[in-house]
């Protein structure tokens, strides 16, 4: 199954970039929280795997990403 919007990619790759972008805004929005915890609420059943994907769409681990946003707020 294929969802199309501007581009065609997979069902299980659009969740996993909603996840994401979800992960990314808690990042910056609540900076007290664990990556752990924010990885098992996006759904991510292993912190490493959570990382892994999160490196691959930001081009940066979720920690640098939330210490760079927190500079910007």
């Amino acid at each position: 199954m294929v969802v199309n919007f501007e581009r065609n990619i997979h069902v299980f790759q659009y969740s996993i970039d909603k996840r994401l972008t979800y992960a990314a805004e808690i990042l910056i929005n609540q900076p007290n929280r664990s990556i752990k915890d924010i990885a098992i609420s996006c759904g991510f059943r292993k912190s490493q795997h959570f990382i892994y994907q999160f490196r691959q769409k930001y081009h940066q681990t979720p920690l640098s990403y939330r210490k760079s946003g927190l500079k910007r707020v």
